[in-house]
């Protein structure tokens, strides 16, 4: 009752050990070759439990269709099909020029701004309870890194959602629906048009694919909405790895896309499990086929 009554957390809910597991065949001299794995309170993953388990009935309510991660019969496989959908309808269409865009966020969990977490939470309408009890988990904030069997001097998290805690993915996807709904608002955002709906995006966390028709302008906005919810939330765009697989453009329009985003053209690429390309043919090789002669 103290804890959701008054916000007042045991100092030990604040803390994490952090340990490293070093990747396979990388040099791991370097730090970036080590993942961390975060062991939080186990009290505190009990309480976080509990309260992800309601979190999730108010978020399949508020959260839209198209995130398909973390809610109850929501799956991943909602996703790959739909972005298949998708390929094939313009396949069939060659009069529709259109680009898939798939997003990756640098460290998107990590680089969260606990102050946007905050303001989103109250924005919702999340009880005066919940928001005092979310504000004071995200604040003063302590981890140690056990090296060897020894652990390091305490430092200070300032940012992220806490790795290990059930809440976690939630109170991401809350926080990536608002850019999301922006997305879905943007009337210059032009997505495949059925007859009863408009397709921009699919999500899973934070894997983006992004449906775009007409897309030397639709993308200028879309590009302008995620920078701009980058600065308030913490979202960086990894350039270098986000893709973007074409339909029914010619080669010169291809490079002046490529220009305009600095976005790269891809010929095949992974999503979720399942390669694509621009041709509905090879996804079939490069997915079915290949298991069929194994």
């Amino acid at each position: 009752m103290c804890i959701l009554d008054f916000a007042k957390l045991p100092d030990s809910w604040r803390e994490t050990n952090i340990s490293l597991i070093p990747k396979e065949d990388l040099d791991h001299k370097q730090i970036r070759n080590y993942r961390s794995i975060s062991l939080l309170n186990a009290d505190y993953k009990i309480f976080a439990t509990i309260m992800s388990e309601r979190l999730k009935i108010i978020l399949n309510e508020l959260i839209h269709s198209d995130q398909n991660s973390f809610l109850p019969a929501r799956q991943l496989r909602n996703n790959t099909r739909i972005v298949l959908n998708v390929l094939e309808y313009y396949e069939a269409h060659p009069e529709k020029q259109a680009a898939l865009i798939f997003l990756d966020a640098q460290k998107a969990f990590d680089n969260l701004s606990w102050q946007f977490l905050i303001q989103q939470v109250e924005i919702m309408g999340f009880g005066s309870k919940f928001k005092k009890m979310i504000g004071a988990i995200y604040s003063n904030q302590k981890s140690r890194i056990i090296i060897n069997g020894e652990t390091t001097e305490n430092f200070r998290i300032m940012k992220g959602v806490r790795q290990g805690c059930p809440m976690s993915p939630l109170l991401f996807i809350l926080t990536m629906e608002v850019l999301l709904n922006q997305i879905r608002q943007r009337k210059e955002i032009i997505g495949l048009k059925s007859k009863k709906e408009e397709y921009k995006v699919q999500a899973f966390a934070d894997d983006l694919v992004f449906f775009l028709e007409d897309p030397m302008e639709s993308g200028t906005y879309l590009i302008q909405e995620l920078e701009e919810y980058g600065i308030v939330a913490g979202l960086k765009i990894n350039k270098d790895k986000t893709k973007v697989i074409t339909k029914n453009l010619t080669e010169n329009k291809k490079k002046d896309l490529e220009r305009k985003w600095g976005l790269q053209n891809a010929k095949k690429l992974k999503y979720l499990g399942i390669w694509l390309t621009g041709r509905c043919s090879s996804i079939k090789e490069d997915n079915y086929m290949k298991l069929l002669t194994q």
